[in-house]
């Protein structure tokens, strides 16, 4: 499972599903582990296999939004039928109902109803989506969609200006971690990720860059300091 959830983070899909079909076929009753193997399932476009384990999954228990949330996201990457825009709307506003601020959900349906040009509706959820989630690239670039809908081009102008920030700081934080796969003992590099997670506002990945730092190079002035 771990190994799964790791690869899937790395976009490394096809090791994510061996890893993850290993885990769901030897714990087929733990929700969890079905709804990561599903979540991959479905970011791949295996939106039939999905579908079934997602539905498996809310037969024994209707209360969490996030297998409605991946139920909206593969209908809504189905071919565009009224039923499967009516079936993930139906999904997303559950997903919504149990848990209202929830960034994924407030933006994966801000994008189905920026489809449909129902743009007051697209950018009320995609603000409720920015407001939850810092550092948000896709939102964003929703957000200014939405906004020139409406008619906001100022508005809409500050938006494409906060999406250009964001995205460059997201390919920053990427092409970093790629430099630090290839040249882990690069302590330049090392300094340079932790920096760029405490900008992203992610304290826990840049602490584990930190430890790694001082452990090879606990004199190193530069990590002391952070």
């Amino acid at each position: 499972l771990t190994l799964g959830i790791i690869n899937a983070r790395r976009s490394a899909a096809k090791l994510a599903l061996e890893h993850l079909e290993i885990a769901a076929n030897a714990y087929q009753s733990n929700s969890k582990v079905q709804l990561a193997f599903a979540k991959v399932l479905a970011l791949t476009g295996n939106l039939d296999r999905a579908e079934q384990i997602l539905t498996g999954i809310l037969a024994k228990d209707k209360s969490y939004a996030e297998p409605y949330y991946w139920l909206g996201y593969l209908y809504a990457r189905r071919i565009e039928t009224p039923e499967n825009l009516k079936a993930a709307e139906k999904n997303l506003r559950t997903s919504l109902d149990l848990q209202p601020l929830f960034p994924q959900a407030n933006l994966e349906i801000a994008k189905l109803y920026l489809r449909q040009k129902r743009y007051d509706l697209a950018l009320t959820h995609v603000n409720r989506a920015i407001q939850h989630r810092k550092h948000y690239p896709a939102a964003l670039f929703v957000q200014q969609k939405a906004l020139e809908g409406l008619g906001k081009t100022a508005e809409a102008q500050k938006a494409q200006e906060n999406l250009r920030v964001e995205t460059q700081l997201a390919e920053r934080g990427r092409a970093l971690l790629r430099q630090y796969s290839g040249s882990p003992d690069n302590l330049d590099i090392i300094y340079a990720l932790i920096q760029t997670q405490l900008d992203l506002e992610q304290p826990e990945s840049a602490m584990r860059f930190l430890q790694d730092a001082m452990r090879r190079a606990p004199n190193d002035p530069r990590f002391q300091q952070a």
